[in-house]
């Protein structure tokens, strides 16, 4: 542009005095232009890399792990009725879904792994008695009471007592009933 040149120049001192590089560009004509642009390119790749030597990486995939895990083994009992209880929780209704309920085995399985997790002893908990209603997803089971004697004589060996108990359990009472929420917690760390 006509009559900057005295502008320009003065700038270029300040820069250079400054350390910095300097570019007279113009966006309508496109002067100096790509060499502004490849500078400017070759500088922010160099400050990156001076960023990834400098800053230390965070693996947050622990965190988010643990965080999963305990969502996970999140689970609510509700009593839906008198002796009707709602139990629901990602880990135990996922449980539920994989079991082949055709096989009298995975049923035991099943069972077993939810003994171990302490579901019983969760429901008594909360309230529930021999004989109420567990409702699971869309399927329904009878609550046995733990502290009942085995009277069948068959002894179930614990095969894999690697599960986890869980670590929040909220109860909560049926709308119709006096409303309480209380939430337990056993930390398996």
């Amino acid at each position: 542009m006509p009559g900057t040149e005295d502008a320009i120049e003065a700038l270029r001192k300040a820069a250079e005095a400054d350390g910095r590089t300097f570019f007279a560009i113009s966006t309508v004509t496109g002067l100096n232009l790509d060499d502004f642009v490849t500078t400017c390119a070759a500088e922010v790749a160099e400050l990156r890399k001076e960023i990834a030597i400098t800053t230390p990486t965070v693996d947050r995939s622990e965190a988010w792990e643990h965080q999963r895990l305990r969502r996970d083994n999140k689970l609510r009992i509700e009593r839906e009725e008198r002796h009707a209880w709602r139990v629901s929780g990602g880990q135990i209704e996922r449980m539920v879904i994989q079991t082949d309920w055709d096989n009298d085995e995975a049923v035991a399985y099943l069972q077993r792994r939810l003994d171990r997790m302490g579901l019983e002893v969760q429901l008594a908990k909360a309230g529930a008695v021999d004989g109420d209603e567990i409702r699971i997803l869309e399927l329904t089971f009878t609550y046995e009471d733990p502290n009942k004697p085995n009277t069948d004589g068959i002894e179930i060996p614990d095969e894999d007592a690697s599960d986890q108990q869980f670590e929040d359990v909220e109860f909560e009472e049926a709308p119709s009933d006096a409303s309480h929420v209380a939430e337990a917690s056993s930390e398996t760390e």
